[in-house]
């Protein structure tokens, strides 16, 4: 089953009760959309950074690649040698 990256960052907030917000959102989210305020949330949490061009893409499917790279950011996981 595909997952799209709103959808993630929902049960991220909710799992970790994050709520405190970042102060502008990513690039290509409107305010208008159900889930503005968890990409804000992520954005202040630090585990969505968003692309060079400052978008998260929140409706295209997030990979198992970036799963792990935000659940090392949520864990503060460090690269062994």
């Amino acid at each position: 089953m595909d997952e799209v990256r709103f959808i993630f960052c929902k049960i991220i907030n909710k799992y970790f009760g994050f709520t405190e917000k970042a102060d502008s959102n990513f690039n290509d989210i409107s305010s208008d959309k159900w889930y503005a305020e968890d990409f804000l949330i992520a954005k202040k949490n630090g585990y969505i950074a968003g692309d060079e061009l400052g978008n998260a893409s929140p409706e295209k499917n997030i990979t198992r690649a970036e799963v792990c790279v935000i659940l090392a950011r949520l864990l503060n996981l460090r690269k062994t040698k």
